[in-house]
C-alpha cells in the first residue's frame, strides 16, 4: 500500500450547502423562515427556468436573513429577486410573486431588446415621480453592461425603485387607461 489514505468521508459542495441550510433554517423565527422558503422558490422559477438559483445563493439568503428579519424585502435581491417595501416578512412577502414579475419585465430577455423608456411605460407605474422614472431609467440603461445580481444589487440600494415604492398596473386591480381608436 504506496500513498496516503484517509479514513474521512468526503464532502461534496451541495451536501455542505444543504446541511448548513437546514441549520440555518432551524435558527430562523418561523415568519422568516416561511418568507426565505416563498422567495427561494420564486427564483427557483424565475422566467420559466428551473434552478435559476444556486444554493450558495440559497445560504447566503438564510444567513442575511437570520441576522436582519427587517430587511427581508429588500435581501431578495440575493436570490435574483426585486427588492420589495415592507417592515416585516409577511409585508414583503405579499410582493414576491410581482417580484419575479419586475424582474422579468424589465431585465430578462425579451423585454431587454426594448428601449429603458419602452419598459417602463409597458409598467403603467401610478403616482410614480420623476426621481423615480429618472433612477429606474438609469438602471436600465446600465443594465446592459452589467450582470443581473449587480443591478439588482444597486435597486436595493435605492428605496424608491424598492417594489411597493413603485407602483406598476399589475400592483393595482383597477383599470388604468383604455386608448379606444375608429
Amino acid at each position: 500500500m504506496d500513498g496516503i489514505y484517509s479514513a474521512a468521508r468526503e464532502i461534496d459542495e451541495k451536501g455542505l450547502f444543504k446541511e448548513a441550510i437546514s441549520i440555518l433554517r432551524q435558527n430562523t423565527e418561523r415568519s422568516c423562515r416561511d418568507f426565505a422558503e416563498e422567495a427561494i422558490k420564486r427564483a427557483r422559477r424565475l422566467g420559466g427556468r428551473r434552478s435559476s438559483t444556486s444554493l450558495r445563493q440559497e445560504f447566503e439568503f438564510f444567513g442575511l436573513i437570520s441576522e436582519h428579519p427587517k430587511d427581508a424585502g429588500r435581501l431578495v435581491h440575493v436570490l435574483g429577486l426585486w427588492p420589495v417595501a415592507g417592515t416585516t416578512a409577511i409585508e414583503a412577502g405579499s410582493l414576491l410573486g410581482e417580484s419575479a414579475l419586475m424582474v422579468e419585465k424589465l431585465l430578462m430577455p425579451p423585454a431587454t431588446s426594448q428601449s429603458p423608456a419602452m419598459r417602463i411605460s409597458s409598467l403603467v407605474l401610478s403616482q410614480r415621480t420623476d426621481e423615480q422614472t429618472a433612477a429606474l431609467e438609469q438602471v436600465l440603461r446600465n443594465a446592459g453592461s452589467q450582470t443581473k445580481a449587480v443591478v439588482l444589487e444597486s435597486i436595493a440600494s435605492k428605496t424608491i425603485l424598492w417594489l411597493g415604492n413603485l407602483r406598476p398596473a399589475f400592483l393595482d386591480s383597477s383599470l388604468a387607461k383604455i386608448n379606444i381608436t375608429s
